[in-house]
């Protein structure tokens, strides 16, 4: 089975500024690192659901103007919902401000440099924007 857990982000250029560039915000929606392991950072209890990382990826969303910080995972059982209350919140623990710091994500794209605030705080209440669950995948 296949968890993943969306939130809405932010990108802003050294200047604090949205990318002006259509081309840079698909470049940043291409972006990912399937190597993240954010769940060794988690600092509750699972109750017993087995998690494997899958690495965070970005999704932009043209339509609707949105780009997409996506934690991915991967488990032998459908969890319960205890246990995906508790990986979700200790997801978003780690999203919003452990994994990448406070700062965010710094990438280069072009000739423009921008950090990606993984979760947008001016929507907070409403995050994660969405979870996800795939069976065999």
């Amino acid at each position: 089975m296949q968890i993943e857990i969306w939130y809405e982000s932010t990108i802003k250029d050294s200047h604090i500024a949205e990318p002006k560039k259509i081309e840079d915000k698909f470049a940043i929606g291409r972006l990912n690192d399937p190597s993240a392991e954010i769940s060794k950072f988690f600092e509750g209890s699972l109750l017993g659901l087995v998690i494997e990382d899958n690495g965070i990826h970005f999704k932009y969303d043209p339509n609707l103007d949105k780009l997409y910080c996506i934690a991915l995972f991967t488990c032998k059982t459908k969890p319960s919902q205890p246990q995906l209350d508790a990986l979700i919140k200790e997801t978003s623990d780690q999203v919003d401000r452990g994994y990448y710091g406070e700062d965010g994500w710094f990438v280069d794209i072009g000739n423009n440099s921008y950090y990606i605030d993984l979760v947008d705080h001016d929507l907070i209440e409403s995050q994660p924007a969405s979870v996800v669950l795939r069976e065999n995948v």
